[in-house]
């Protein structure tokens, strides 16, 4: 195995002579430049020395040599198999399937630590398995996500954990008053969920999760609360944007559109993950852990579901169960699971603009930009038609 090369030197010219040795250039990537990057992640080490190093005497003589190792065959193949096909970015490196690679070494006095760097959207997730116990952070870098948002996942894990009824991986240490903020959480040693495979497992923490949603309170929403009441014409007007002619020639889906948005049944909405699919759930112990709760807030449970609801058999029922269940309890008329999941499409159509920014700060090219629109096109279709 050839090894990449260390570079020496203080913080002042380091950057130049690794960028120099590596044949980058210290261009944006991502909006960001690798200089930026190297400062950050040097400044979150400073801070989380308290971990490395619990003892005091060894906080005292904590140092950092500044000294980093490159390489392709360094990044760990667990960590990659997390994030493959999700849109990830691991920096430095040159390309495999689409994502930029690498793995940065810290040499500390008396603890060698290496920690795998993967920038995530707005964030860079480091992991450092090499200590006694494994731990990684989770850094706020910039983009469509402030300090706010870290604070509201915070708050809701430790609302969730809690609960004791899902399993979350612990936090350490917060730190948001920092620059950049960030906080450290436990690292699992887990497995990626598969949705055939770990189909019971995936059905038991959904009923948990409708445990959750009781808890924090289900209420109920009309179709107009969730979608703007001049919503058709605004659909109509993206399609039109994006050049998906034979959608809109279809008189008979914009009339089931129509149809849909002046339902005058209820959708159920409470406190939700935001962002819950097999892509964020591990299997440790055998049992699931729930990460990645950043895009948690009140939405319709419907959209909460939705992606699973694509990948494991029997979602739908459980949810139309719970759903007949609220409604007779309530006394209200509430959509169907379908209709909820086809408002979704709709609702996520409608938010092309900031969807649309998202993708392109996270460096997706207009075409898959494109695609994605028109997979929730198709979708709609097959559920009204």
């Amino acid at each position: 195995m050839q090894l990449g090369k260390i570079v020496n030197g203080n913080d002042k010219n380091m950057k130049k002579i690794f960028l120099k040795n590596n044949n980058f250039t210290n261009k944006k990537i991502k909006c960001f430049t690798i200089s930026d990057i190297i400062s950050k992640i040097l400044a979150v080490e400073h801070e989380i020395k308290s971990i490395i190093y619990p003892k005091k005497h060894e906080i005292r003589s904590f140092r950092i040599k500044r000294n980093y190792l490159m390489n392709e065959h360094f990044i760990n193949k667990e960590i990659l198999l997390r994030f493959l096909g999700r849109g990830c970015y691991l920096f430095f490196g040159g390309k495999v399937k689409g994502l930029l690679y690498t793995r940065i070494l810290g040499e500390r006095l008396s603890c060698p630590c290496i920690a795998d760097v993967i920038k995530v959207g707005n964030n860079l997730r480091c992991f450092y398995l090499s200590v006694k116990k494994p731990f990684c952070t989770k850094v706020l870098i910039g983009g469509d996500r402030c300090k706010e948002d870290m604070e509201n996942e915070i708050k809701v894990r430790l609302k969730i954990a809690q609960l004791e009824l899902l399993n979350i991986p612990k936090i350490f240490e917060v730190c948001l008053d920092k620059d950049p903020p960030f906080f450290v959480e436990e690292f699992l040693r887990g497995t990626i969920v598969n949705g055939k495979r770990n189909r019971e497992l995936i059905i038991n923490v959904i009923n948990q999760f409708w445990k959750v949603y009781k808890i924090f309170g289900v209420y109920f929403l009309k179709v107009t609360e969730i979608i703007p009441h001049n919503s058709v014409e605004k659909f109509i007007g993206i399609i039109n944007k994006l050049n998906f002619l034979d959608f809109l020639n279809n008189n008979q889906l914009i009339k089931k559109i129509e149809s849909l948005v002046k339902n005058k049944k209820l959708i159920p909405c409470s406190l939700c993950h935001g962002d819950f699919s097999t892509a964020n759930m591990l299997v440790f112990n055998n049992q699931i852990y729930v990460f990645d709760w950043e895009n948690a807030r009140e939405m319709p449970i419907a959209f909460d579901l939705a992606q699973v609801a694509d990948k494991v058999e029997g979602v739908t029922d459980i949810f139309e169960y719970q759903n007949n269940k609220l409604g007779s309890m309530y006394g209200f008329q509430v959509l169907t699971f379908r209709e909820q999941l086809a408002l979704k499409a709709i609702s996520e159509v409608l938010s092309y603009n900031s969807t649309r920014k998202s993708f392109e700060f996270m460096g997706a090219n207009p075409k898959k930009i494109q695609n994605y629109f028109f997979d929730q096109l198709i979708k709609l279709s097959s559920l009204l038609m």
